[in-house]
């Protein structure tokens, strides 16, 4: 299997030659993405009005061996700002990893919310494999940071494979979705069309690595721009969509 955008992006340049390789690489790949962006920056508060009045929770800044695979700082600052104005009952997580994100959605939602957080089982033999989604996963314990926390307790770990997860009993019903599991076309595409069954009218969807070391998520995102609206929040790598309301 030959490797990813994102490993091949990711890789060590030890020589000096290797190094102005790859920042080459990146040039090409930045201008690839942007030309073929369809997925449009819009200020968060026009999207979010009063927004900037909300308070939210932030944790775990200290880094940790894991960290290459979590969100940026403020990627997270705006996922769980979000996440506390908007104040959902019920959220679904695609993509658990570590546990940061799913902590900092338990953390700045209601008391009585619930957490439903996605991810392959550890001892899945996909997490043996070499790709794009698991190079960097091997040693990680799925929900470390949630784990022993007191909001651990709204928080549901599903394990399974994302494509074979049954969205069903959920359609329509979800306030606030986080799609950050898979990075390949197909996986993303699953989430996705999931994602969008799954949400309630008035709730929101928010993907994550709209990048160009990315390729999958972002030929993804272009192509939903033609039945949803999507909006990229400026500095981040984040996408918001906002389902229409009923006859709206």
């Amino acid at each position: 299997m030959g490797k990813s955008l994102n490993q091949t992006l990711t890789r060590d340049a030890n020589s000096r030659y290797d190094r102005v390789r790859l920042m080459l690489e990146h040039r090409s790949a930045k201008r690839r993405f942007e030309r073929l962006r369809r997925v449009y920056h819009q200020p968060l508060e026009e999207i979010f009005p009063g927004l900037s009045r909300t308070r939210a929770r932030m944790q775990s800044a200290v880094p940790t061996a894991a960290s290459f695979g979590n969100m940026p700082a403020y990627d997270l600052l705006v996922l769980s700002t979000v996440c506390a104005h908007l104040q959902p009952r019920l959220l679904l997580e695609f993509g658990t990893y570590d546990g940061l994100t799913t902590l900092h959605l338990a953390m700045n939602s209601p008391a009585e919310a619930r957490v439903v957080t996605l991810d392959l089982h550890p001892d899945d033999p996909i997490r043996q494999q070499n790709t794009e989604d698991t190079f960097y996963t091997r040693g990680v314990t799925v929900g470390a940071h949630f784990c022993g926390k007191p909001e651990g307790r709204k928080i549901q770990q599903v394990y399974g494979d994302t494509t074979k997860f049954d969205q069903t009993p959920y359609r329509g019903q979800v306030d606030f979705i986080f799609v950050d599991a898979g990075h390949a076309y197909e996986l993303v595409r699953s989430d996705s069309q999931k994602a969008l069954e799954m949400v309630r009218p008035g709730g929101v969807v928010l993907w994550h690595d709209y990048h160009y070391t990315h390729d999958g998520v972002y030929t993804c995102l272009n192509e939903l721009t033609s039945s949803v609206t999507l909006r990229n929040v400026p500095d981040t790598t984040l996408v918001c969509h906002i389902s229409p309301l009923s006859g709206g």
